[in-house]
Formats: structure tokens, sequence, C-alpha cells
């Protein structure tokens, strides 16, 4: 869709109003939440008129206006207001093909210019947004929308850097509650398994264990590949065991007929290959089973 800026009136979207909304509600005046009613008599307007744009009662909004706006809020003069109202009006406009084909363009050029070390950074980083944006958009939203990436790169060396280091704390007190937030999920689909019983309905007993086998093995598979076990690793193998003892009875109760050895890691030992070895034994039995009917 194109959008003409330079009309004197604009089609007051769905889109629009939201931008125009959000602006008032995070900007303050004296420390205090500027109102609707407020902003509209700021700009020369009637008391209702900020409220009947937001909620799209008027079908359209003059440019000059949303200018004023601009300039109200950001106490900055007219060109500077409509530059940044051109961005933001673009932003918000824009259809999102015409934005993820832009940011694969910068992606693929920034990726062909980066060392071999570099690119593993680089997919590592995409794997985390694309996680952030699949499990957790409202966190990934708050924590990087307008976050000003060109300016970090060009603050004095000692911001810089006091700035970097509260993100790396950061990141490691997320990252002590990730390793618990995954063993605390190992160690109740392993509870699960173990706490089942005869049931009128076989199927469905089947089909709750095997849910929690596939759930155990890829948080278990989670903590290895994303080496969450560093700073807790015998209480990583304490859950791993367990939940290896809750497939050993699910094995035995549903296929007594197979003869799978599946050795538990001892205590005193550490996250080694024979860890990814195991988790390939699971992985193997439960393809397995997966291709059969109980």
């Amino acid at each position: 869709m194109v959008y003409n800026m330079s009309a004197e009136k604009l089609t007051l979207t769905e889109d629009l109003a939201a931008m125009i909304k959000k602006l008032r509600q995070t900007h303050s005046k004296n420390g205090k939440k500027i109102t609707a009613e407020q902003l509209s008599l700021a700009i020369g307007k009637n008391r209702a008129w900020m409220s009947q744009i937001e909620s799209r009662r008027l079908k359209k909004i003059k440019k000059q206006d949303i200018i004023k706006i601009y300039m109200y809020l950001f106490e900055i003069d007219t060109s500077s207001a409509e530059e940044r109202f051109k961005w933001d009006y673009r932003f918000y406009t824009e259809d999102i093909s015409d934005c993820l084909s832009s940011f694969n363009d910068t992606l693929s050029s920034l990726y062909n210019t980066l060392s071999l070390s570099d690119k593993l950074k680089f997919k590592n980083t995409l794997n985390t947004l694309e996680l952030g944006f699949e499990c957790n958009f409202e966190d990934l939203a708050l924590i990087f929308e307008n976050f000003d990436f060109n300016l970090l790169k060009h603050l004095p060396t000692d911001a810089h850097q006091n700035i970097i280091e509260k993100f790396t704390n950061l990141k490691e007190e997320v990252s002590s509650f990730n390793t618990t937030f995954f063993l605390s999920r190992l160690n109740e689909s392993a509870n699960n398994i173990n706490s089942f019983s005869e049931s009128p309905n076989p199927q469905q007993l089947y089909n709750f264990c095997l849910l929690n086998y596939m759930n155990g093995l890829s948080y278990a598979t989670y903590i290895i590949k994303r080496n969450l076990y560093i700073n807790n690793e015998q209480k990583c193998i304490q859950e791993i065991n367990h939940f290896i003892y809750s497939i050993k009875n699910f094995i035995s109760y549903f296929f007594p007929e197979h003869q799978i050895i599946l050795n538990t890691l001892k205590n005193e030992s550490t996250i080694s290959s024979d860890t990814n070895k195991l988790l390939d034994i699971l992985q193997s039995f439960l393809d397995q089973i997966l291709s059969i009917n109980c």
C-alpha cells in the first residue's frame, strides 16, 4: 500500500490511531502522564478531539495536526517533528513483506562480511530472536523496542562498558533461572510417568506417558545442548537419572518384550559424551514406538 505523505489529510487507519495513542501514553509532562484532553488543548483543539482520534470516530486527520502533536510531545521544532513522523509513519504503515525483504537484505549483506566465528554468533543471535518471537514476544518487544544500538556504539568507552556489563550480568541471571526452569520441567515429566496407574482407558494412559516421554527428552536435550548444566552439574545428573528411571518403568509396562539397556549416570561423573549417547538411545527408542501403534 502506498501512502501519500504530502497529502493534507491522512486516513485514520487502525495502525495510525494506535501509533498516536501510544505516543501520548509513553510521554509525560512535569512527571505526569498526558491525558487525551490535555493534548487536545495543547495543540489548540477542543477537549474531545484527541479521544475521537484515538477511537477513530474521526476518519481523517490533518498531517499538520500530527506534526503539532510531535512538537508538543518531543519538544522539537517543526522540521524535526515532520522528519520524525515520516519515519514513524513509514514504520507503522509499511507492508510486512517489505519490512522482511529489507531486513533480509541487511542480514545477508552483514553475514557475507563476517569471519567464521562471527558467523556462528550471527546464527545464534538469529536463533535467540526467533525463539523470542515464537515464545515470548511481549518481553522481547519490551527489551528491544526503541533500543538505540547505534547510540550504544558511539557512547564513551566507560559508559559503553558499564552498559555491556549490566547486560552480561542480566543474561547470567536469566540463565540461572533457565537451568532451574528446565530441570523442574524434566522432573515434572519424570514424575508424571512414574505416577501412572492402571486405567480403564489404556490408550489414554499410554498417550499421557508418551507425551511426558517426549517432553522430558526435549528438556534433557535442551539442558545438554545449551550447556545449562555447567553451574549445577550434579543436580542435572540427578534429574536425568530420575528421568531414565521413569523411562525404564514406561518401557517395562508398555513394552515388556523390548530389551533396552539404559544405564544411569554415576553421581560422581560429569556430563560427557556418554550423556549424549544416552539421549541418542532414548531418542532412537522414541522414534521406534512412534512408528508403531500401541
